[in-house]
């Protein structure tokens, strides 16, 4: 296995946390465009394997919202996919948090590792890094 130099490695990072910005964008997009479209935060429930009904979140006062579908296939697609969307909007949340948190993990190492090199090496700091 090859050794990577210091400017590869360097490099490799730069090009990480690139693609990493990048990805948080395209995860910020995709939420943007769900949150435009209908949503249900629920879940399916069959009565008797052919009646859907959505089953939502209890409320403060116990009470847990249920809503016929019925067996209509279109109603029931349209309803499912409200739900699946919800699931995939709760989901991309989820990988977004994850990849901010990422992020700035890495960048508050990046900088533990600045401010190192900067007392290590004193007055030879770069100018251009000096923050």
């Amino acid at each position: 296995m090859t050794r990577l130099t210091t400017d590869q490695k360097l490099e490799c990072i730069k090009i990480g946390l690139d693609k990493l910005e990048e990805h948080i964008t395209d995860l910020e997009a995709e939420i943007e465009k769900l949150e435009g479209q209908d949503m249900f935060f629920a879940r399916e429930w069959w009565k008797d394997g052919k009646y859907l009904y959505l089953v939502f979140p209890q409320e403060a006062n116990g009470n847990r919202k249920r809503v016929y579908v019925g067996s209509n296939k279109v109603n029931v697609a349209r309803a499912r996919a409200k739900v699946t969307r919800w699931e995939r909007h709760r989901d991309l949340h989820s990988k977004l948090n994850a990849s901010r948190n990422a992020l700035y993990d890495h960048n508050a190492t990046l900088g533990l590792l600045a401010d190192r090199l900067k007392r290590l090496i004193g007055d030879r700091w770069p100018s251009v890094a000096s923050n």
